[in-house]
């Protein structure tokens, strides 16, 4: 492998991360999300799929693009279905800075609860 093809792959990876990276702010700022599901839920989901249809459609270099973009938001999708899981396997950090000593109890249904 080149040294320019290595390069190519980190970047992509990069473009991957800030996207989820963008999706995590925009539930920040947007805490009530769409349809009472947060907004980087929807992004994964739209971003995996067009990540899978870039990467059949488009012409080169643009399908190797999609398919890594859309590759790391659906690792993130996994995470997410862990969160809906009816088991309850995995819950989410705050997504608010919560300063040493706060107690942050996570809610039965919903949004976190930060007590001082």
């Amino acid at each position: 492998m080149k040294a320019k093809e290595i390069g190519i792959l980190y970047g992509l990876q990069q473009l991957g991360y800030s996207a989820d990276y963008g999706l995590k702010y925009a539930d920040t700022l947007y805490p009530e999300g769409f349809q009472g599901q947060p907004i980087s839920l929807w992004g994964d989901i739209l971003g995996t799929l067009l990540g899978i249809l870039g990467a059949l459609g488009l012409p080169a270099p643009y399908d190797l693009a999609a398919a890594m973009v859309g590759g790391y938001l659906s690792t993130d999708l996994w995470n997410q279905v862990a969160r809906l899981w009816p088991l309850r396997i995995a819950t989410p950090p705050p997504l608010v800075y919560t300063p040493p000593g706060t107690v942050v109890t996570p809610p039965t249904r919903g949004r976190y609860t930060v007590t001082y």
